[in-house]
């Protein structure tokens, strides 16, 4: 079958390439607009943490996503009026200019503690949006653009850092680094192409073949990005896995169809390689596409995206290899060694070939080492140590890197992020028995040695007991401090309340509360 199909790409050849050099033109504006279309971080599934937050938004109005404004000045405390002046003209200016902006807390609002460290030289203000996260996000380089606009003294150093931006600084450090590896692999590519082949005619070929690859399948992705959600790390796998299998597939068919061209005319070796070869790519490609569609089980937006991109694009690679490729070959012929710039070898026999003959005579003697090899090389995974990509992957020279790196070394990683625990009643928070289960669940956190300090309504409780507490909440006045009563306001509605749990890690390393 594959043999009639490598002789209708010979009889059809002007007018497969035109069919696919027409859908080339046709992809390539939508590929350029890719980016737009995309999603950033790693997307949302309906796990629990997803489900808390949806009752803080819902029950308690809490904002979804917020930012991180760390301030450290070498010379002056945060209580002197040159540093004062500053961050407020700062934080007074973002509110001003950010309609998205729901609040700003700062030392000098809260009089929190937790917010100052090195000795009163560092601090921190926390910024509420009424966004999303992805919106939050597209907010980070106007955020950083309005304080850098902003005058304050010289000396003070500001760093946008927190969630919205480490995720920002990660989708660009992913770009840039796609980019740079791009621009390295295409001339060792190419030089590598050229060893392999010997002329420019040849090695131009794989080329080809992959950048018809990507550009169709980032219009794919463009398309689909119309009415789901892809992550932009979708990018990676379609850029660099289809350049390497498109040029692999290529290697496949142009090696086979040098051979043939040896002892064939142009339309049977054509035939013979399709045949052969084309084989090869349809297995390895199915196989492929197989494992990477358990990638689409998951509901994680970024893993989906990642088995979205790499099934499209080695879909389409084997398309481009079975059409596009054996059409060129036809109309090329015998000048596939046009251009040459290095001397014309043996293509068969020599050191490759008696390697091969000398494996399939000692199976075994090869077989058992290499999977001792292997498996050697594989044990290292058995103390291998999984986590979340946060601030870490980041380079020091990011923006949010260096700013969370200067809070967690003065104040501490769980300070500016702590965990959120929501508890859920389908009878007023204010009980005495809820009040009770909250008290009871604060002084089980307050035992962890991982924890620093506990917010929670439970901690206003005291001198009275939880049943006198629960009729001072439940009377229409409320905690007779002020102060106190805002707080108790902010942490919960008559059927939810919130605990913020401060610890001495980052929540997402390995040493947080679960």
């Amino acid at each position: 079958m594959l043999y009639t199909w490598g002789l209708l790409m010979h009889k059809w050849r002007y007018v497969v390439i035109s069919i696919c050099v027409l859908i080339f033109l046709i992809a390539a504006p939508a590929a350029a607009n890719v980016m737009g279309a995309l999603s950033s971080g790693f997307g949302l599934a309906d796990t629990e943490s997803q489900q808390g937050l949806a009752v803080l938004r819902d029950e308690l109005g809490a904002p979804s996503m917020s930012m991180v404004l760390a301030f450290n000045h070498p010379s002056h405390t945060y209580q002197e009026p040159e540093y004062a002046n500053s961050v407020q003209q700062i934080l007074r200016q973002l509110k001003d200019t950010t309609p998205e902006i729901v609040s700003i807390s700062s030392p000098y609002l809260t009089q929190d503690i937790r917010m100052v460290g090195n000795q009163g030289h560092t601090i921190y203000a926390l910024i509420l949006f009424n966004t999303s996260l992805e919106d939050g996000m597209e907010l980070v380089p106007e955020i950083r653009k309005r304080v850098n606009q902003t005058p304050f003294d010289d000396s003070l150093e500001v760093f946008v850092t927190g969630e919205a931006a480490i995720f920002y600084d990660m989708n660009v450090t992913s770009e840039q680094d796609l980019q740079r590896a791009e621009a390295v692999a295409l001339p060792v590519l190419l030089v590598v192409l050229v060893i392999v082949f010997g002329s420019l005619i040849a090695a131009g070929l794989p080329v080809i073949i992959g950048a018809f690859s990507i550009i169709i399948t980032l219009a794919c992705v463009f398309v689909l990005a119309q009415s789901m959600s892809i992550s932009i790390f979708v990018l990676n796998i379609s850029s660099l896995l289809g350049l390497g299998v498109a040029v692999d597939y290529a290697l496949l068919m142009i090696t086979r169809m040098r051979e043939e061209l040896e002892t064939r005319d142009v339309v049977d070796a054509l035939g013979v390689t399709v045949s052969t070869a084309g084989k090869a790519i349809v297995f390895s490609s199915l196989t492929s596409i197989l494992g990477l569609s358990a990638l689409l089980l998951f509901d994680l937006s970024m893993l989906q995206s990642l088995g979205i991109g790499g099934v499209l694009v080695i879909s389409i690679s084997m398309v481009m290899a079975l059409t596009l490729l054996p059409a060129i070959l036809s109309v090329v012929g015998h000048k596939i060694d046009s251009l040459r710039v290095l001397p014309k070898r043996k293509l068969t026999g020599g050191y490759w070939y008696a390697l091969s003959r000398w494996v399939m005579r000692h199976p075994i003697a090869v077989f058992v080492p290499l999977v001792i090899l292997l498996v050697l090389l594989g044990t290292p995974f058995l103390r291998v140590k999984l986590g979340v990509p946060w601030v870490n992957i980041l380079p020091v020279s990011a923006e949010s890197r260096a700013g969370w790196d200067l809070l967690s070394s003065s104040i501490g990683e769980g300070q500016t992020s702590p965990i959120l625990m929501v508890y859920q009643s389908p009878t007023s928070i204010y009980s005495a028995e809820n009040l009770a289960a909250l008290r009871d669940t604060t002084d089980r956190l307050d035992g962890d040695s991982r924890v620093t300090s506990v917010d929670s309504i439970a901690r206003f409780e005291t001198p009275i007991n939880a049943t006198e507490y629960s009729h001072l909440l439940s009377s229409g006045n409320g905690h007779p401090d002020q102060r106190i009563r805002k707080i108790i306001e902010q942490l919960s509605s008559e059927s939810a309340a919130l605990i913020r749990i401060y610890t001495t890690g980052s929540p997402v390393s390995d040493g947080s509360i679960s």
